[in-house]
């Protein structure tokens, strides 16, 4: 009878302390609401300049199809092609906002 006590109590305390190492269930996302700026017009030899510094080809950020993540803020863009600036602009994007830049055939 006492060894049935004992298994009985080992059980008890045993489920109790299960019970007292469950983990939060509830998970937290970091929403990340840096603006987005893409272009519309850009050809494969155009090159993106964002603030004196070369990104690469304009049209990896495709407008509805991708788009480059930059920190808010007041920021200069040129777009080169074979030498030529097609657009020089200083620009000022919040955060969250999103902006395209089209650039004109006939430049």
């Amino acid at each position: 009878m006492k060894k049935l006590l004992t298994s009985i109590s080992l059980v008890l305390v045993m489920g109790t302390l299960a019970g007292c190492v469950n983990t939060p269930t509830q998970t937290a996302g970091v929403k990340d609401d840096r603006p987005l700026i893409m272009f519309e017009a850009v050809q494969a030899r155009d090159v993106l300049i964002l603030d004196g510094m070369e990104v690469g080809a304009a049209d990896n950020y495709i407008a509805g199809k991708s788009a480059l993540k930059i920190e808010p803020g007041t920021h200069n863009i040129q777009i080169l092609r074979d030498g030529a600036v097609l657009l020089d602009e200083r620009f000022y994007i919040s955060k969250g906002a999103s902006k395209s830049f089209t650039i004109h055939a006939g430049k």
